[in-house]
């Protein structure tokens, strides 16, 4: 349909219906065009998700995602493209099989207006892993690990511990264990403190590694 055309202008490549463009060394844009599940027989339905990848996530929750695969549902902060408008609302598009040229085209002019207006720009504030972190950890403006028009923007320990992740690999040590001190004393359900234990203690595991790799002569 030619709705993919601005995401391989800017630069992603095609994979099935995810498309990826490679940011820094282990960082990377993830645009994936999702089809209704349940449409009319005559109808497509189609929108699309986004988010910043940051391969470290492997490391964090081993055997949780397909290694080597970026994919929206692992970024720690992605959106559907509804949510990034004014109306923040999820959207989906609708081609009927009977459309004619004109109708058609002027659905996928719509979709791809929308790309280039709302989800690159969107997703160009996220060039480094530290960009991430802060973008998590800045209450003043920061909807949180997935946009959602009814949420508060608050930071729950979810997103503390996704911006202690990018602290993390920002390189950034202090700041990620002093989130997660904090995601540890945030109110939350059993599970949510047993996630933040599980994230802390990999996270130093790695922090280890690292200091034990710098050590050797």
């Amino acid at each position: 349909m030619g709705v993919d055309r601005p995401l391989k202008a800017a630069g992603y490549r095609k994979r099935g219906l995810r498309h990826i463009r490679e940011v820094a060394n282990g960082l990377r844009h993830v645009v994936e065009i999702q089809r209704g599940r349940f449409p009319a027989p005559d109808e497509i339905e189609f929108t699309a998700s986004c988010g910043a990848h940051l391969d470290v996530v492997w490391l964090i929750y081993p055997g949780r995602f397909d290694v080597g695969k970026p994919q929206v549902s692992c970024c720690l902060v992605q959106s559907r493209i509804g949510f990034l408008g004014l109306e923040n609302l999820d959207t989906w598009w609708t081609i009927k099989i009977r459309d004619d040229e004109t109708s058609l085209q002027l659905v996928i002019d719509d979709f791809k207006a929308r790309m280039d207006d709302q989800v690159l720009p969107w997703l160009s504030q996220f060039d480094s892993a530290q960009a991430i972190g802060e973008y998590l950890f800045a209450p003043e403006k920061a909807p949180g690990r997935i946009r959602y028009p009814y949420r508060e923007i608050v930071q729950g320990a979810h997103d503390l511990r996704n911006a202690a992740i990018a602290y993390f690999a920002a390189g950034d040590c202090v700041r990620a264990t002093a989130l997660l001190d904090l995601a540890a004393t945030t109110v939350g359900t059993a599970r949510s403190k047993e996630m933040t234990s599980e994230v802390r203690e990999r996270i130093e595991r790695l922090i280890a590694q690292r200091q034990a790799h710098r050590a050797k002569p």
